[in-house]
């Protein structure tokens, strides 16, 4: 696994190192690698329910004990990412009773060349737009309605002559 998730803005996880990283404060949090691909699983499948059994079998290999280690798993997992939930009935990790366990999250891969083919798009589109402002620019200057050289039509309203009142004296 290179890529690593963003969940809800609010945590990075990268699994090649075990590593939660709370966005707002940098705070980074050491887990262990099954704690690590518990997470991973549940972050793969946002908002649906994963059974109690297929974590069980993925991740423990069906160990004898491994009912209480999910459980486990899960309230140090929740400890983690509900750190400054407000409303402490709500958690990103639901339990769905005498089933499995739901990742309530909106879940997006930051994956480092993705990151970097954007920012490459964004600095092409950028030249391009001042490619487009140049020539335009260019067009503009050369035009034949920019022309210097060319007398200004006169104003209408104006006159060449020098006004004469309309009444002489005899």
């Amino acid at each position: 696994m290179n890529a690593s998730y963003v969940l809800n803005e609010r945590f990075k996880v990268i699994p090649n190192t075990n590593e939660i990283v709370y966005l707002e404060d940098k705070t980074t949090t050491k887990v262990e690698p099954r704690i690590m691909r518990l997470l991973c699983l549940l972050l793969a499948k946002p908002n649906e329910l994963i059974e109690r059994k297929s974590i069980i079998k993925e991740i423990w290999e069906n160990y004898g004990g491994a009912d209480e280690s999910l459980t486990q798993a899960i309230s140090h997992l929740r400890k983690i990412l509900d750190t400054d939930s407000t409303d402490q009935n709500i958690s990103l990790i639901e339990t769905i009773t005498k089933k499995g366990y739901r990742m309530n999250a909106t879940v997006n891969m930051d994956d480092p060349q993705n990151r970097l083919a954007k920012k490459h798009k964004d600095h092409i589109l950028a030249l391009y737009i001042v490619i487009a402002l140049l020539l335009l620019t260019i067009l503009y200057l050369l035009s034949p309605l920019n022309d210097p050289t060319e007398t200004p039509a006169p104003n209408i309203g104006t006159f060449d002559t020098p006004h004469r009142p309309l009444i002489t004296a005899v």
